[in-house]
């Protein structure tokens, strides 16, 4: 964790911009239309993923057993799946270009962050998209790999991080991947229930306890989980989060999450500021629980 805040690996280069690349070529060939029947398109996105998941998990669990020292490739693995400091600097740029009222220039640094269509969002909705994705991923691409690699070491964050990656290039709010990527969404729904919900905890206690809580007593309980995840992070900021959002040249509405006032560019940086505050309380928890786990023998 402290090596991927210090050292942002380069996108370039990084191993899960291949993986990303691979994802979309392999959608190419199994997923050329959307001719086929719903049922064909399911099963087919369901196959992609075992194809493309299980020789992962092999080969490495083959290699992290055979290694002299497997805990520095488990770690080595960790630190591939925990790829976030990219976001953080694209929603820098995306606060600089605010600051400076470069409004083509913030859009195409948030086109890298967020699937939405950004040509029409005034300076407000780009700020709030770019808090939003810093949110939202840091709960879902970032926690959820700690959790997963305490319960499963490296080789299973990566494979969560691989399933997420291919929730995020078969995103089923995009048309083509509407029911292709059913299977993705669903598994990485069912694999973040755990964790996201710890993560809120977390979040509120690093935050704001009494914001936190009154936003989760006052919210909807048919929230989806994104907006009811928003919903406590804006309660604890104090930011109002959601509304609406264009897709594939559609609106969408969504029920806007509580807050005590609209986001401003400065909010970019405080919400980087909160991420870094709650990775030191997460980092906190896990070197505590190391230590128990550690020190703990069976009488």
């Amino acid at each position: 964790m402290l090596v991927e805040t210090l050292w942002a690996w380069p996108e370039t280069f990084h191993p899960l911009r291949f993986a990303r690349l691979l994802v979309r070529r392999m959608a190419v060939k199994v997923h050329p239309c959307i001719e086929r029947s719903e049922l064909q398109q399911k099963i087919s996105g369901s196959l992609t993923i075992f194809m493309l998941l299980l020789p992962l998990a092999i080969i490495l669990i083959i290699f992290t057993s055979m290694v002299p020292f497997p805990l520095f490739f488990d770690v080595l693995l960790l630190l591939v799946a925990l790829q976030y400091q990219t976001l953080v600097k694209c929603s820098q740029k995306v606060a600089k270009a605010l600051s400076q009222q470069k409004k083509v220039l913030s859009r195409e640094a948030l086109e890298h962050m967020v699937l939405r269509e950004t040509e029409r969002l005034p300076p407000i909705g780009i700020a709030k998209a770019t808090i939003e994705s810093l949110l939202l991923r840091f709960a879902k691409q970032y926690f959820s790999v700690i959790f997963y690699y305490f319960i499963f070491g490296g080789v299973g964050a990566l494979c969560y991080r691989s399933i997420y990656e291919f929730s995020h290039c078969w995103n089923t709010k995009i048309h083509r991947f509407r029911l292709f990527g059913y299977a993705a969404a669903k598994i990485i729904r069912i694999m973040q229930f755990i964790p996201v919900r710890l993560y809120r905890l977390i979040f509120i206690l690093a935050q704001n306890i009494s914001g936190g809580l009154a936003a989760w007593h006052n919210g909807s309980k048919n929230m989806c989980s994104h907006v009811w995840l928003l919903t406590i992070q804006g309660g604890a900021l104090g930011i109002e989060f959601s509304g609406p959002a264009y897709y594939n040249g559609q609106k969408n509405r969504f029920c806007k999450c509580t807050g005590q006032r609209q986001e401003r560019f400065e909010d970019i940086q405080s919400t980087i500021y909160a991420v870094q505050l709650t990775k030191i309380a997460i980092l906190a928890i896990c070197l505590l629980m190391g230590s128990v786990l550690y020190s703990w023998k069976p009488i």
